[in-house]
């Protein structure tokens, strides 16, 4: 592998990492695979996250919209498999995933309204995958991965 200059990601190095994570790999399994040290891809992340917040049209933010694009395609790409393989299994794990409190599973002593709660209370966990909102602001991005997420049998 040559030697990659890891100081700025250049525009070559940003096509390497969006192309492993168009195949579903998170930012920094990509940035290693293309020789990126993981304190050095830390520091991207940072600096991409913050050039996105602040509209910077530089380096950074060509690195924020690459991953954000490649994550988006990832996730459609299995979005569609599983719609093709997964059947309503699939479906159903699907939905619970995209909207909880509607379609999550009843907990005994849990009305529907406690479920809808905690879904609008964040619910977020450490390692879900982190996306943009349709606003644009920065929720959660595809920066970490996925821990224990159980997936359908397809």
């Amino acid at each position: 592998m040559e030697s990659v200059d890891t100081k700025k990601p250049g525009k070559e190095v940003i096509g390497q990492i969006a192309g492993y994570m168009r195949v579903g790999a998170d930012f920094f399994l990509a940035a290693a695979a293309c020789g990126i040290p993981e304190r050095q891809a830390m520091e991207w992340k940072e600096k991409a996250l913050q050039a996105a917040e602040n509209d910077a049209g530089d380096i950074y933010h060509e690195l924020f919209e690459a991953v954000r694009s490649a994550q988006a395609h990832a996730e459609v790409i299995a979005l569609q498999r599983l719609s093709a393989e997964g059947g309503a299994a699939g479906a159903k794990w699907l939905l619970e995933k995209m909207n909880p409190g509607k379609y999550g599973k009843q907990q005994p002593g849990k009305s529907s309204g406690n479920r809808k709660k905690e879904a609008q209370g964040g619910g977020v966990s450490q390692g879900d995958v982190l996306q943009l909102d349709n606003a644009g602001d920065l929720g959660v991005l595809p920066w970490e991965t996925l821990d224990d997420t159980e997936s359908p049998e397809v």
